[in-house]
């Protein structure tokens, strides 16, 4: 039986495909944190409200606090967008080492295949050598 000879190719291309899934479950995990992060500014932006009538420092506080959680908002949204691009990026990675990986597979599938279809062969002869070797020892005999 002959070994494969892209085996070890095969074992890098399966050890790029790992650390690209892991890679790509990261940013999924990054991706998901900002998502609860933006919705959670969202809802303490939601939460802030202004007093419908106030002395003018409390109007200014109440102001400022729902600036600070709009800006919040905004920060964490772009946080989330860049977090989507992350894991877009990662999703790339490693659709492309899936492929790589993919190609060498069917090619140990073909080349076990054909070692199989090999062993059968010889096999098959040896049987066919024993059955030849009977019929010729009865004609002998």
């Amino acid at each position: 039986m002959t070994p494969f000879r892209l085996a070890n190719l095969f074992r890098v291309r399966q050890i790029q495909e790992d650390r690209a899934a892991a890679e790509l479950a990261v940013a999924a995990g990054e991706r998901a944190r900002m998502e609860n992060l933006t919705e959670r500014a969202r809802k303490r932006l939601e939460e802030t409200c202004l007093p419908e009538s106030a002395e003018a420092l409390r109007w200014q506080a109440a102001v400022a606090t729902r600036s600070a959680a709009s800006s919040m908002v905004l920060e964490a949204d772009a946080a989330r967008i860049a977090a989507i691009s992350q894991e877009d990026a990662a999703q790339q990675m490693w659709n492309a080492a899936r492929a790589r990986t993919t190609m060498i597979e069917k090619l140990a599938v073909k080349h076990q295949q054909e070692q199989r279809m090999e062993d059968v062969k010889k096999e098959q002869n040896v049987l066919d050598e024993i059955a030849s070797q009977r019929s010729t020892d009865k004609d002998a005999q």
